[in-house]
């Protein structure tokens, strides 16, 4: 049998406890940076806790709280210029996934010169070190607290894509199940089927192996079998802390598979229309990925229906894809996200536009799915969700 090495997160994941355990993983820093979202976070509770822990380290400490959604090169060289002067020693990003998106960004650029982080997105630079991270997610979705992925949208070139660099790697992710209490029935919605679609993609990628297998199926598991309580009852921290986890597994499986084609043909989407959550993008495309992609993998896709609880022994492969599909299709209704694309003011003249778009810059995302679609089917895709 042929020898395999795989490689993953080097991020050391904390679980439990709560914010106030983050003093500890900043004892021996004298200069620390928070970085936030504009408004959720300064409004919580737990604002007042992170700020008297920055206060209690006896260190000189600056809270950034000018994130902003689908986090653009703008808005991070915006923070840049707020922080390079004070230099610090260390980046906190509490929140969701374009927070700490933006701080991994951050962590490099600060690390070496303002470097531009485009330049790093298009692999013209490519730096080997940054600063070092702490995430404390708040959101329960992008798995980005333990990844090397930072997900850039630049406005310029109507393009949002993924900073991959092992230097990004957060050196610690801190999950406080707490912490993602505040979330609504929305961005519960949302962020749960951002971290389906990673656990999915990641387990039909033909770059899967055993150990992102068995991330991706406890994922899938954990996720099914929390969301419609979290969803009723945000407040039930049982299933807030399974639906974090399930984000952080989810994060690891694509760390070692990346993404695939669903997320190829999202973010087209949201660079041209980014008043479509991530989460509401890819539950527009979820249905039709699979269906046409099914197969093409069938065996993976088994695996995926065993983890959906779907009876796999005895159905024939289209029952089996269906039956994925009418799941898929059930959680999506039940969350309030079954629209279309021209829900949100899409034209039908856009599509071929994503569809090139998904061509020309998501190829590496493309080369991970199970198939590798021209333009055209793209576009006949996208006119099926319009």
């Amino acid at each position: 049998m042929a020898s395999s090495v795989v490689s993953f997160s080097k991020t050391q994941i904390i679980k439990g406890g709560d914010i106030t355990s983050i003093f500890d993983l900043l004892k021996g820093y004298g200069r620390v940076a928070a970085i936030t979202g504009k408004n959720h976070f300064k409004v919580s509770p737990n604002y007042e806790k992170v700020y008297d822990v920055l206060s209690s380290l006896g260190g000189q400490f600056v809270i950034v709280s000018e994130v902003e959604p689908n986090p653009t090169v703008d808005n991070i060289n915006f923070c840049y210029d707020i922080l390079k002067d004070f230099k610090p020693e260390v980046l906190v990003g509490i929140g969701g996934g374009s927070v700490m998106d933006t701080t991994k960004a951050l962590a490099l650029k600060l690390a070496n010169d303002g470097v531009d982080v485009w330049d790093c997105v298009e692999g013209n630079a490519n730096p080997e070190n940054a600063l070092p991270t702490i995430m404390v997610p708040t959101t329960s979705g992008t798995g980005s607290e333990v990844n090397r992925y930072s997900v850039i949208t630049n406005k310029t070139k109507i393009q949002k894509r993924a900073l991959r660099s092992p230097a990004i790697y957060p050196k610690y992710a801190l999950l406080v199940p707490s912490m993602t209490l505040d979330m609504n029935k929305y961005l519960t919605a949302t962020t749960a089927i951002d971290a389906l679609s990673h656990a999915v993609e990641s387990l039909v990628s033909k770059n899967s192996n055993p150990i992102s297998e068995s991330f991706s199926e406890k994922a899938i598991k954990l996720i099914l079998s929390n969301i419609f309580v979290a969803y009723n009852n945000g407040n039930d921290l049982v299933s807030r802390e399974s639906l974090q986890f399930a984000s952080t597994l989810g994060g690891l499986a694509i760390d070692i598979t990346g993404v695939g084609l669903m997320h190829a043909i999202e973010h087209p989407i949201t660079a041209r229309f980014p008043h479509i959550s991530h989460g509401q993008g890819l539950a527009i495309l979820f249905k039709k990925i699979v269906e046409h992609s099914f197969m093409f993998n069938v065996e993976k896709y088994k695996k995926v229906a065993d983890a959906f609880g779907i009876k796999v022994r005895g159905n024939n492969d289209m029952v089996v894809m269906h039956t994925i599909i009418d799941a898929i299709d059930y959680v999506i209704a039940y969350l309030g996200l079954n629209k279309t694309l021209s829900d949100f003011g899409v034209e039908k003249s856009d599509l071929k536009y994503i569809a090139e778009d998904a061509i020309i810059y998501m190829g590496h995302s493309i080369a991970s799915s199970p198939y590798s679609p021209s333009k055209d089917s793209i576009e006949k895709i996208l006119k099926e969700v319009f």
